[in-house]
This record gives structure tokens, sequence and C-alpha cells, in this order.
């Protein structure tokens, strides 16, 4: 094939592959020795440039020294006008996520060599332009620090 066949596809390629709906995707790193549970971990996510809906999910990475089946998490939302968070928040969630992370079996229920990554839908907020917010995330399982646990993230996407 020539080379000036080959551009286009490759073009159409990245273009296809890129997903214009995902706005932000960060992840904070956790001692995987234990996350302690009075370590919230805090997401500023950036103002929106749009009305619309949007949606966050939450993302966790566990390795196979994690020890149960599932993780129940804390995620809790403040909607913030004008993308300022010294004024008041004009709404607030919070919502209690009970992951699944093995079968019964103890099988992962994602593929993985060493590292396990899964996504959780969170909520569904209407924002208005400017509209930013924060986001704290924080377990609440009986051991005060669970091992294993590499990496917790957010992601805000456009609907």
């Amino acid at each position: 094939m020539k080379a000036w066949r080959i551009v286009p596809v490759v073009l159409l390629a990245i273009m296809v592959s890129c997903d214009e709906q995902k706005l932000y995707v960060h992840y904070q790193h956790t001692p995987l020795s234990g996350w302690a549970r009075n370590d919230t971990l805090t997401f500023l996510l950036p103002a929106v440039k749009e009305k619309g809906t949007y949606l966050i999910d939450q993302g966790l990475r566990i390795n196979s020294a994690y020890p149960f089946t599932g993780i129940t998490l804390v995620v809790e939302q403040y909607v913030y006008p004008h993308a300022s968070t010294t004024l008041l928040p004009t709404a607030f969630s919070r919502d209690t996520l009970n992951c699944k992370l093995f079968d019964d079996n103890g099988k992962p229920k994602k593929e993985g060599i060493n590292l396990f990554q899964y996504n959780y839908h969170v909520k569904q907020f209407n924002l208005s332009p400017n509209d930013s917010i924060k986001v704290q995330v924080r377990h609440v399982m009986k051991r005060e620090s669970p091992e294993g646990i590499a990496d917790v993230g957010i992601k805000l996407l456009k609907e």
C-alpha cells in the first residue's frame, strides 16, 4: 500500500479512538501497604464550559494483595458555581459504593496480571457553565488500612 493511502487511514483511526466526552480523568496513588480509613482523597474537577448533563465515575486499581472480595467507598460531591470553592456549594451528594471486586470463586472480575482496574458509575449532574465539582473519596472498611489498593480515581464525562 502506498504511503499516501496510509496517512488518511491513520488519521481516521486517531479521530475515532479519541473520546471527546471525557473531560477529566485523574488517579491518586495510595500506599500499597494500606490506605488509611481517615485518609480522604480530594479531587478538584475543572469548571465545565457548557451547560449539560455530566457523569462522574469512580476508578479503582488493586493488586493481588488486596484481601477482600469487595470494598465500600463513600464518594461525596460538591458542586460549586463559577469555578470557586470559596463560595458555598449549590449541590451536595453523598454516595456509598459497594464495589464487588472478585467473584464467589475468588477470581477478579477484571482481567489483569498483577493490577486490576475497576470503574463504577457514581452520579449524574446537570451543570451550568463554569460550575466545578469537588469530589472526596474514602473507604469505610472494617479494617483500618486495607492493603493492595494501588490507585483511586475520578472520571468526569459529558453525556
